[in-house]
């Protein structure tokens, strides 16, 4: 495996520091960059912390890995959105042309096993530090695990089976097999219960995952894809119930803004001026007349009229292009921009506690599927569904989703894990779709280096 095999934890762990050290923000305590070593990095309390800032700024920023890619392309893999370019990287991402050769293009988000090697270095060598009081010590392990939870998320669902690396032995990990699903899945949920146990119910800030509140809502949507139907109304419940969370029901387009009471993770990197709304910036909002990244009137065709999601998140080019107009920055998002990249927000939980109950005959009535779906159209200005039976409200319940949370990275996932993914993209794309494409093809370059990985079938 290639990023694994190139790496051993010395290394690894210099690179974490110099990666934090590059914005000042990032450091309480600087050490001489020829004194550095892993010794002195786990011996000062700033740098840990800049470690620990770096996990999250590999995960949103590094190239081209980032949160921002993941919600991007996943858009276009879908039936979200097409380029506009022919020929261009949307355009091919459009038209699932991915293969295992496709370099950069498909193995930026396999590159996130960056980002977890970061987080096994925390994990196994802040408890028990001699310079951190007992609840950092905490706190940064929690955070270290939602923050690979996470990751594993993103590449089991993208990829299916992959290596579950959980410790910073580089002979080990340049060998591992792909895992099984299901362990990949029993992995994340042990981190996150973990992370969850280990740090303050007390909310702060959306920028940072050093409350339970953000590692609870992942598990929620992992229950979900899990079926775990039990588990995720009970988790969404928690969140919603007893979070500081609140929907914004006034002003639709405050959702987006940084501060708004429905975000629940939503990482900020100090000094950031070309990281996570960059693309979005650039690619899916007017750039001298241009739009980059365009909506499917599939897409469009989806809202009801009078749809204040609409009014508010979609926008039209003066040549008829609809647009996402979610994030309203017009060219790169700097430290004093309005706006974060979301990850989680209060309005999913609804949506995942509604599917829950409806999965378990939850279909109407007081504390209901209907209810939870309900507080969403309410607030999108629309009429109570009429979904009565249970196939009607899980119908319902996929329609708000897309509407909903369109371009936030979820419709991909959701008709994979539906089960409509074929039926779907099949009549949307025609020859350009076949049933493997669902997986994305393992790169080529890490099948080279690592023998014991299988390519997945098609590729």
């Amino acid at each position: 495996m290639d990023n694994i095999q190139l790496r051993n934890i010395i290394v690894m762990l210099l690179a974490v520091f110099f990666t934090a050290s590059s914005c000042s923000d990032f450091l309480e305590a600087e050490l001489p960059k020829d004194q550095i070593t892993e010794e002195t990095v786990f011996q000062n309390a700033g740098a840990i912390e800049s470690a620990v800032r770096g996990i999250y700024l590999n995960y949103g920023r590094s190239l081209p890995a980032g949160a921002t890619r993941t919600q991007m392309t996943t858009a276009l893999t879908s039936d979200e959105a097409y380029g506009y370019y022919t020929n261009s990287e949307y355009d091919y991402y459009a038209r699932n042309a991915y293969d295992a050769e496709s370099g950069s293009m498909i193995s930026y988000l396999w590159n996130q096993y960056q980002t977890i090697y970061m987080a096994n270095t925390i994990i196994e060598k802040v408890p028990g530090s001699t310079v951190l009081t007992e609840a950092v010590q905490r706190q940064y392990e929690s955070e270290a695990r939602f923050l690979r939870a996470i990751v594993y998320y993103y590449l089991v669902s993208t990829y299916g089976d992959v290596p579950l690396v959980l410790t910073t032995d580089a002979k080990v990990n340049a060998l591992k097999p792909r895992a099984p699903k299901a362990d990949i899945f029993e992995s994340i949920v042990n981190d996150l219960e973990i992370a969850i146990d280990l740090v303050p119910e007390e909310f702060v800030s959306p920028h940072r995952a050093d409350s339970k509140w953000p590692a609870r809502a992942i598990l929620a949507r992992v229950y979900l894809d899990m079926e775990n139907w039990i588990g995720a109304e009970a988790m969404a419940t928690t969140v919603i119930e007893e979070g500081p969370f609140v929907l914004e029901k006034e002003d639709l387009h405050q959702v987006f803004k940084r501060g708004n009471a429905e975000i629940i993770f939503a990482p900020k990197i100090a000094g950031d001026t070309d990281g996570l709304l960059t693309t979005y910036a650039l690619d899916t909002r007017p750039f001298f007349g241009t739009v980059s990244v365009i909506l499917r009137d599939e897409l469009i065709a989806a809202f009801e009229a009078g749809d204040e999601r609409f009014n508010n998140w979609v926008d039209i080019t003066p040549d008829g292009y609809y647009y996402q107009s979610k994030y309203v920055n017009e060219l790169f998002t700097t430290p004093d921009e309005p706006e974060d990249l979301i990850e989680l927000r209060l309005a999913e939980q609804f949506l995942i506690r509604a599917e829950a109950r409806a999965r378990q005959g939850n279909i109407t009535g007081v504390n209901s599927a209907e209810s939870d779906v309900n507080t969403i159209r309410e607030r999108a200005h629309l009429g109570a569904t009429q979904a009565v039976t249970q196939a009607e409200m899980i119908d319902a319940i996929m329609q708000e989703r897309r509407v909903e949370l369109f371009f936030e990275g979820h419709r991909w996932y959701d008709l994979k894990r539906t089960g409509q993914i074929d039926a779907v993209l099949g009549a949307l794309k025609g020859t350009d779709w076949s049933s493997y494409k669902a997986l994305w093809p393992i790169p080529l370059s890490e099948i080279r280096t690592n023998p014991k990985l299988v390519p997945n079938p098609g590729y």
